[in-house]
C-alpha cells in the first residue's frame, strides 16, 4: 500500500474507493447458511416459523436439521432467491445480497421450558456450512380450571385406509353469579384465539387425508355474530382492514355439563366440540401437535359487573400409529388390498377352439388402498393348471378400481367352464382377512380343425355364372390350360395409383384418429375451453344473490367463481381450494405477483365478508371483481400449458 501511495498516479480518494470496495460484502460473496426464527418466545402448543437460507450458493442442497426430540418439524416449502437491498443509515452504506435458496419449516415444541434449536448443516461442494443455534423459550400454561382443553382420538392404532376421528372438547366454566345461564362464548368483545393444526388442510401430515375439507367441517359452525372462538386466523387478513377488523367466530352448539373443578368441587361447564375424520394412506406413526386457546374469559364479578381474565390453555399432543396388516392367517390369495371391496371377472370370447386366444379381466373395486394391489397368481390353481396356458397379467388403476387383464389359451376340448378365482383382502372394519370368489364362467371349447391335403386346393361349387374352375391335376397348376387363367399382364400404373390412394387415405385417417384421441385424452383442454364462461355464470349468480340481500350466498358464489376458474386452468380439484392454495397454483404457473396478490386479497375478503358484514361491502366487492376476473383469465391464458 505504501508503494501505491507514493506513486504519482494514485490519489488518496482513489485508494479510499478501493478500500470501500474491498470491504463491500458484495465483493466477497462467501457461501453462508443463514438461520432465522419468527419468535424466540412462544406458549406451549404454539408453533414457530424457522427459515434457512443458503446464500451465495449456485447449486444448493437442502440443509440437514439435526434430530431433536424436543421438536416436531414440518417442511413448508422452498424458493429461489435472487435479490439485492441497499440501505444508507447515517451515511453508512450497507448492501445485503441474497442469491441461493430458502427453506421454510414449522417447528412445534414437544415440551415447555428453555429449548435450543440445534445448528443446521449444509454440504456445498467440499465445504460444510454450519448455521447457528437458536434459543427458544416455551411458556407453559398457568394452573387454572376456567378453560379446559381435551384432545382425543377414537383409536390410536389403525390400518391403512381405516378412518379415525379426532375430537377436541373446549370446556368453559359457568359465568359467575346471575350470569350463569349465559353462554360464556357470547360475552367477549373479541373471540378467543385457537390454534389447531389438525383443522388446517395444509398442516395435516403427509400420508393422511381428510374425509372433508376444513371449510366443510367449520363453515356449518360459523357464527353470524362473531361469537365462539377464532380458529387458525381464519377471516383475519390484513386486506380486510380496508373495511374493519372482524374475526370469524366458530361456535358449535354447546352442551351443559358438570365436573369437578381444581378444588374438587362439582361445577357447571359449557362444552364445545370440534371433530374431524381422517384417513391414513401410508404406514407410520403420525403426530398431531397440541391445541392451544388464548383470550379473555369472564372469571369473576366486580360491582356486579363481569370481570375478564387473560387465560392460556393447551392440550396434550396426540400420536396415531398406522400399522401393517398381520402376517398370521394371511391367505395365499391375498393381493395386498386393504379396505372393503367386491370382485368380478369377465372372459371373452366364451366360445373358442383349442389354442385360440382368450382374454380374462379381473376387476377389484371398492373403498380402500388399491394402488399397490397385485394380480392374483392363478396359473397354478385347481381347474386352471393343465387346462389353460396363462400369460402374465397387465395392470390398470382407475378411481376406486383396479383391473388385471390376463391372456390365456384353452388346452383341452373337454373344458366346460372357467373356475371361480379366490381374491383376498384385509377388511379394516372387521380387522380380518376376507376372501371373495368370482363366479364361474361357462365355456364352449371345440377341437381345433385340421385340413386334409385335398382340401387345400379344391374346386368351389359352381354357384356363380361364368365362374372358371381350377382343377387339381397331377402335373400341377401349369398343367392346366393357360387360357383358363385369363390375362395376367402386369399394369404398373394402376397399382401405383392404388398404392398412392391407400397411403393418402391411411395418412388422413391416422391424423383424424390422432386428433380425436388427443382431444379425448386431454380433458383439461375441455375444462379450459369452458372455464371463463362458467366463471362468468357463477359471478352473475353472485350479483343476483347480492341484489336479494343474500350476502353470504353472494360471497360464496364469488369465491367459487374465482377458485373454479383457477382450478379449471390448472386442472385441479376445486373442492377445498383455499386462498393459499390458489396463490400457490398461480405462482407455480408463473402468474405475476400483482394479479396473484389481488386474487388472494379478493378471496380473503370473501372469507371474511361472508360472516356478517354490511351489504354495501359485498356489493362493492362483487362490482370490483369483474375486472379482476378478466385480468386473471388473461393471465391464465398466457401461462397455461
Amino acid at each position: 500500500m505504501t508503494h501505491f501511495a507514493n506513486h504519482p498516479k494514485w490519489s488518496v480518494p482513489m485508494l479510499a474507493c478501493l478500500a470501500l470496495l474491498a470491504a463491500d460484502p458484495v465483493a466477497a460473496q462467501q457461501p453462508e447458511l443463514i438461520v432465522e426464527v419468527e419468535k424466540q418466545e412462544i406458549y406451549e402448543g404454539e408453533s414457530v416459523l424457522y427459515r434457512l437460507t443458503l446464500n451465495h450458493v449456485d447449486q444448493p442442497v437442502e440443509p440437514e436439521l439435526p434430530g431433536s426430540k424436543d421438536f416436531l418439524v414440518v417442511k413448508l416449502g422452498e424458493q429461489s432467491l435472487d435479490s439485492q437491498q441497499i440501505t444508507i443509515i447515517n451515511g453508512v452504506r450497507r448492501v445485503v445480497v441474497r442469491r441461493g435458496r430458502q427453506y421454510s419449516y414449522r417447528l412445534t415444541p414437544r415440551r415447555n421450558g428453555d429449548l435450543e434449536i440445534p445448528a443446521p448443516t449444509a454440504q456445498v461442494g467440499n465445504e460444510e456450512l454450519q448455521g447457528r443455534v437458536v434459543a427458544l423459550r416455551v411458556v407453559p400454561p398457568s394452573d387454572q380450571d376456567a378453560v379446559l382443553l381435551e384432545f382425543g382420538v377414537d383409536r390410536d392404532r389403525v390400518y391403512p385406509m381405516q378412518p379415525f376421528r379426532l375430537k377436541l372438547t373446549l370446556s368453559v366454566k359457568d359465568l359467575p353469579g346471575e350470569f350463569a345461564s349465559r353462554d360464556p362464548l357470547t360475552v367477549q368483545s373479541d373471540p378467543p384465539v385457537m390454534q389447531a393444526a389438525w383443522l388446517d388442510d395444509q398442516q395435516i401430515p403427509d400420508g393422511i387425508r381428510a374425509d372433508l375439507s376444513w371449510r366443510e367441517v367449520l363453515e356449518p359452525l360459523a357464527s353470524r355474530r362473531g361469537n365462539g372462538v377464532q380458529i387458525n386466523n381464519i377471516g383475519n387478513s390484513s386486506v380486510f382492514s380496508l373495511f374493519e377488523s372482524r374475526a370469524t367466530g366458530f361456535h358449535p352448539t354447546p352442551r351443559r355439563t358438570r365436573r369437578k373443578n381444581a378444588n374438587d368441587v362439582d361445577t357447571g361447564y359449557w362444552e364445545y366440540v370440534f371433530e374431524r375424520t381422517l384417513i391414513p394412506e401410508r404406514l407410520g406413526k403420525y403426530e398431531f401437535s397440541p391445541v392451544s386457546v388464548k383470550g379473555t374469559f369472564v372469571t369473576g364479578l366486580r360491582s356486579q359487573r363481569p370481570v375478564g381474565e387473560r387465560i392460556f390453555a393447551v392440550s396434550p399432543a396426540l400420536a396415531v400409529t398406522v400399522q401393517d396388516v398381520p402376517r398370521d392367517g394371511q391367505p395365499d390369495s391375498y393381493i395386498g388390498a386393504i379396505g372393503q371391496f367386491s370382485v368380478r371377472s369377465e372372459l371373452s370370447p366364451q366360445s373358442a377352439r383349442v389354442g385360440d386366444p382368450m382374454t380374462l379381466t379381473l376387476v377389484v373395486s371398492g373403498e380402500g388402498a388399491l394402488a399397490e394391489a397385485r394380480p392374483p397368481r392363478i396359473a397354478g390353481m385347481a381347474g386352471i393348471e393343465g387346462a389353460f396356458r396363462m400369460y402374465e397379467a397387465t395392470e390398470e388403476s382407475q378411481p376406486k378400481e383396479r383391473r388385471f387383464t390376463y391372456s390365456l389359451r384353452p388346452l383341452d376340448a373337454t373344458i366346460t367352464e372357467f373356475p371361480a378365482i379366490p381374491v383376498s383382502f384385509f377388511d379394516v372394519d372387521q380387522e380380518r382377512y376376507v376372501t371373495l370368489h368370482t363366479a364361474p364362467i361357462a365355456l364352449e371349447i371345440s377341437a381345433a380343425e385340421q385340413l386334409a391335403d385335398a382340401e387345400i386346393v379344391s374346386a368351389a361349387p359352381d354357384t356363380v355364372s361364368g365362374a372358371t374352375n381350377l382343377e387339381l391335376r397331377e402335373g400341377g397348376i401349369f398343367a392346366n390350360e393357360l387360357e383358363t387363367l385369363g390375362n395376367d399382364r402386369v399394369r404398373p400404373e394402376m397399382w401405383l395409383r392404388l398404392w398412392l390412394g391407400l397411403v393418402a387415405g391411411f395418412v388422413s385417417v391416422s391424423l383424424v384418429i390422432t386428433r380425436v384421441r388427443s382431444t379425448r385424452q386431454q380433458p383439461e383442454r375441455q375444462r379450459r375451453k369452458v372455464a371463463y364462461g362458467r366463471a362468468c355464470t357463477v359471478l352473475k349468480e353472485a350479483r343476483t344473490h347480492a341484489q336479494r340481500r343474500e350476502h353470504r350466498a353472494a360471497c360464496e358464489c364469488l369465491s367459487r367463481a374465482v377458485t373454479g376458474l383457477v382450478a379449471d386452468y390448472t386442472n385441479d380439484r376445486q373442492a377445498g381450494l383455499a386462498p393459499r392454495d390458489v396463490a400457490e397454483r398461480l405462482a407455480a404457473i408463473g402468474v405475476d405477483d400483482q394479479v396473484s396478490g389481488s386474487v388472494l386479497a379478493l378471496l380473503d375478503q370473501c372469507d371474511a365478508l361472508r360472516y356478517g358484514v354490511a351489504g354495501e361491502d359485498v356489493e362493492r366487492l362483487i362490482e370490483d371483481a369483474g375486472g379482476l376476473m378478466e385480468d386473471l383469465f388473461n393471465a391464465l391464458k398466457r401461462h397455461s400449458v
